[in-house]
């Protein structure tokens, strides 16, 4: 972070400067001279404009221009080129220059044929500016500054780190930026260490300082046997709209729109929370080490399915079957009531229900399929589920009632069947309903230190994965069928049979 480091400033010749065009986040970065740095930025916050003026700016200036090569690597040949273009954009609009700007083939140091395209800028000191695809091959016997762009999108991110750090060796300089990409890329890695170092020096890695120097930093992260070592830099969409990002949207595309519209309609254009959270909030997803991704859920959402708490829709007269898993306070109690057609579980209901008492609850289960043919019914049989479970058993009758106790090996069993029912379309779940599909996605599979499996979620405001654990059962309450009756006695003859004590 280098405390003290010169503001890099425009080109005396036009008198403009990168304050005309560039925001203070993008100016930190920019001043920034440690030997490595990391970006952990939100999309779309011109973090690779910023660098394309920082490359040029160093070596088009007048006084004590870089002599170095620069070389940029992205995950596409477009944003190469989108770089390059940059870069002649600020030659022209700060320098005052037409800048040399040419295709060339970067040679593979393996075959020593012509391996890609790279776009490449001549600069006034015969140092070259060079943006291209991302291959570690490609930055063998490259020497210079070295950058890495959407870092966390390479296909071999640890191999693009061992080749283009060495790059730096006779005085270069080394940068990654990107948007994370799950919890489980190198970047994220990359990232949890800066931020065990800022902890660890007693800074908030939310708001990384600005004038912690390098060294500081290095001797910390070597303390902690955590390399490799960066300075940290990150950037919420939050922090760029406190810092102008929407002042100069406006001011570039006519538009009025508030900083609130702004951040409104890129939390709208995601596909979850999940999601924003990633693309714009610097929290890489937890989707790849979901048990449920958020892909294989939407692939199994269909219209026709109420959401929850809406009436019974779509019932063609088949026997159901019912999950209930059962919450009072905190918790909801969800009770998805399901039908099988074909090979199917088409949910014609789901009852939610929340600070009732367990008599009222079983009420209103019980009337939400009166006069219907119910095949079975599985219910969690822990806690307070064991009081709604007794009542239940009541007015269904004992051979319909499958209790189940939430232990480790039964949740195992539950959380497996229903991801196979769903990377089978064998269920189906309300479209567009985002807290069904977070608590779907928020299951994870973990090992314990003994090497027991676990499947849990965090609990939040929206609950612990109740919608995930209620269709877990119904999906179970399906798979388990001959345990009844083929009759399948209507539940208005159950409750004459059952109906002692009422509701």
């Amino acid at each position: 972070m280098a405390a003290g480091a010169p503001t890099i400033l425009g080109s005396r010749k036009t008198g403009k400067t990168p304050g005309r065009i560039l925001l203070p986040y993008q100016i930190d970065w920019i001043n920034d001279e440690s030997p490595t740095k990391l970006g952990d930025k939100s999309r779309r916050t011109g973090w690779t404009w910023c660098e394309a003026y920082d490359s040029v700016s160093r070596r088009f200036r007048g006084t004590n221009p870089r002599p170095l090569d620069y070389w940029f690597s992205s995950a596409d040949e477009s944003a190469a080129y989108e770089f390059i273009q940059y870069g002649g954009f600020f030659a022209k609009d700060l320098f005052g220059r037409i800048a040399d700007m040419y295709t060339d083939q970067v040679e593979d140091p393996e075959t020593r044929k012509g391996y890609v395209n790279a776009f490449v800028i001549r600069c006034p000191n015969k140092a070259r500016i060079t943006a291209m695809t991302s291959n570690p091959r490609r930055f063998r016997s490259k020497g210079g500054d070295t950058r890495c762009d959407e870092y966390a999108f390479h296909d071999d991110a640890e191999g693009m780190n061992d080749a283009a750090s060495p790059c730096t060796m006779w005085g270069g300089t080394y940068a990654v930026w990107s948007t994370p990409n799950g919890e489980l890329s190198v970047f994220n890695r990359f990232v949890q260490n800066c931020r065990k170092v800022l902890a660890a020096l007693g800074f908030d890695p939310n708001k990384p300082p600005r004038d912690l120097p390098y060294q500081t930093l290095q001797k910390k992260a070597l303390e902690m046997r955590l390399t490799p070592i960066f300075s940290y830099h990150r950037v919420t969409i939050i922090d760029a709209i406190e810092q102008g990002l929407v002042d100069k949207i406006n001011s570039v595309s006519g538009s009025t729109q508030t900083r609130e519209q702004f951040l409104d309609g890129c939390r709208s254009k995601s596909r979850g929370e999940d999601a924003f959270q990633q693309e714009y909030m610097c929290v890489a997803s937890v989707d790849a080490m979901a048990w449920l991704s958020y892909k294989i859920i939407e692939a199994c959402e269909d219209d026709r399915v109420p959401h929850p708490g809406e009436p019974m829709e779509g019932h063609t007269g088949g026997p159901l079957a019912i999950g209930i898993d059962v919450g009072r306070e905190k918790d909801l109690t969800f009770a998805p009531i399901g039908e099988l057609v074909g090979d199917v579980i088409w949910p014609r209901q789901t009852i939610t229900l929340q600070k009732m008492s367990l008599v009222d609850q079983a009420g209103e289960i019980v009337r939400a399929v009166e006069g219907k043919r119910v095949l079975r019914l599985c219910i969690d049989n822990t806690g307070i589920g064991v009081g709604l479970a007794d009542i239940l058993e009541k007015k269904f009758g004992p051979s319909r009632i499958e209790r189940i106790n939430f232990t480790a090996q039964n949740k195992e069993i539950l959380a497996v069947g229903l991801k196979q029912c769903v990377e089978d379309r064998g269920i189906r779940f309300p479209a567009r309903n985002q807290k069904v599909r977070d608590s779907l996605h928020k299951i994870r599979k973990s090992v314990t230190a003994a090497g027991n499996i676990r499947f849990d979620a965090p609990r939040d405001s929206e609950g612990h994965a109740d919608e995930f654990w209620g269709f877990a059962l119904l999906n179970e309450a399906f798979r388990t069928p001959d345990a009844v009756k083929p009759e399948y006695t209507p539940i208005d003859n159950i409750m004459r049979d059952y109906g002692e004590g009422g509701f």
